[in-house]
């Protein structure tokens, strides 16, 4: 496990993948900050867009799992393109 500037970093996946195609799949996908928010409408994404990516997502795209506080969720991070871009993607399920 790698420490940096408040938050912890891990090679490995806190959450299943197919857990996370299953609840994009039901549309049962939320925004846990204002910046992945104004990240999306400044995009142009229509909630469905959002789903479909995460539906897309595989294990090579998985770059690592990060925490920022002791105690709290991890958040899995998945790199990867959607429309020609290069995203990031933090997920934390709950």
């Amino acid at each position: 496990m790698v420490s940096g500037a408040g938050y912890e970093r891990r090679p490995t996946a806190e959450y299943s993948l197919a857990r996370v195609h299953e609840l994009a799949a039901a549309g049962c996908i939320r925004y846990l900050c204002r910046a992945v928010q104004r990240d999306v409408g400044n995009l142009s994404y229509a909630p469905q867009d959002v789903h479909k990516a995460l539906q897309t997502l595989n294990a090579s795209h998985f770059h690592h799992a990060e925490r920022y506080s002791t105690g709290a969720g991890w958040f899995d991070v998945y790199l990867g393109t959607v429309h020609f871009q290069v995203t990031s993607t933090k997920l934390l399920i709950s």
